[in-house]
């Protein structure tokens, strides 16, 4: 990731210093972690869109951080985690970077709009080759319109703090 991020930072048609992370589910584990810890990224270069989960280091990040939960999230307790991470921010005093996006009936992956609805799946498991069953929640109407609401929020997030009064040409949306 610190290497996809070095490129995207010199590449001629991005704004090195304006660069959003996204972290979907797993993922997001290893954006707030880079997000803490990364010494390619500079405190005040970071602009953050992280889903789901919780790190005792998250009240360090000095950078504005959305998180987007379903409240009825059956994978992963997603409205706590928020919960928590919330309470860890203003512990650092940094509870005015935290954006918080919950939303009742909704499941665990809040996906851009017009994606459907997958309450639970099933994949091979990698080590005991045994299928496994997975369930992600949500209500499909509540969860639609978490989709919408979420995406439309999250666009304001990033132009705010990606931007800053800025009249971008064109919107650079990395899913990292």
């Amino acid at each position: 990731m610190q290497t996809a991020y070095r490129v995207l930072q010199q590449h001629p048609q991005v704004l090195g210093s304006r660069i959003a992370m996204l972290g979907l589910s797993l993922s997001t584990s290893f954006t707030l972690k880079m997000a803490v810890y990364s010494q390619a990224i500079k405190p005040v270069e970071k602009a953050e869109m992280l889903l789901l989960f919780v790190s005792e280091q998250v009240g360090q990040l000095q950078c504005p951080l959305l998180l987007v939960v379903g409240e009825d999230d059956q994978n992963w307790p997603t409205y706590e985690s928020a919960m928590d991470m919330k309470e860890m921010m203003e512990q650092a005093g940094n509870s005015h970077l935290l954006t918080v996006l919950s939303y009742p009936n909704a499941g665990h992956l809040i996906e851009p709009p017009y994606m459907p609805l997958s309450r639970a799946s099933t994949f091979i498991s990698v080590g005991s080759h045994k299928s496994v069953m997975a369930l992600w929640g949500g209500e499909t109407v509540a969860h639609s319109r978490a989709q919408e609401d979420a995406w439309r929020k999250t666009l304001v997030f990033l132009r705010e703090n990606l931007y800053g009064g800025m009249n971008p040409v064109a919107t650079l949306f990395c899913n990292l």
